[in-house]
């Protein structure tokens, strides 16, 4: 497993050029698959597979911080069990909560309502993760 990524640890620049990038993408997406445990494999992987592509440079380096995370952690934050810290809340995780309750609360895999569906869903994630609905407890004084 590679080093544990600190918040104050300097981060190597992002490769420029389009073959380092998708290499990146290649790397995350292994990664993403190969988690430890077939829970979070198929919930990080599939994620991965729906949104790498999609995902720029701010967005990949997020991603790679957050595969850094030990899985019991990361599923804590995507159920809401515990509060993401403020390093990882960011639009990844968004997207990866989002996906997760999408996926959660979809007709059964194989379905033609669901085959459907997901594709406005992952868009729809996408708008959302962009723009997060205001919380109740940030109004609060």
């Amino acid at each position: 497993m590679p080093p544990r990524l600190t918040e104050n640890a300097a981060l190597p620049p992002m490769p420029n050029d389009r073959e380092a990038i998708e290499g990146l993408r290649r790397k995350l997406g292994f990664r993403a698959w190969h988690r430890g445990t077939s829970e979070a494999d198929l919930l990080i992987g599939s994620f991965a597979d729906q949104f790498l592509t999609w995902f720029g440079a701010e967005e990949l380096r997020q991603f790679e911080r957050l595969l850094e995370e030990d899985d019991p952690v990361i599923d804590d934050w995507i159920t809401g069990r515990q509060r993401v810290p403020k390093e990882h809340d960011n639009r990844v995780m968004r997207l990866l909560r989002r996906f997760y309750v999408a996926i959660s609360t979809s007709p059964p895999y194989g379905s033609a309502q669901r085959s459907a569906g997901l594709s406005r869903v992952m868009e729809k994630l996408v708008v959302l993760a962009d723009n997060p609905p205001c919380r109740w407890s940030a109004v609060q004084t």
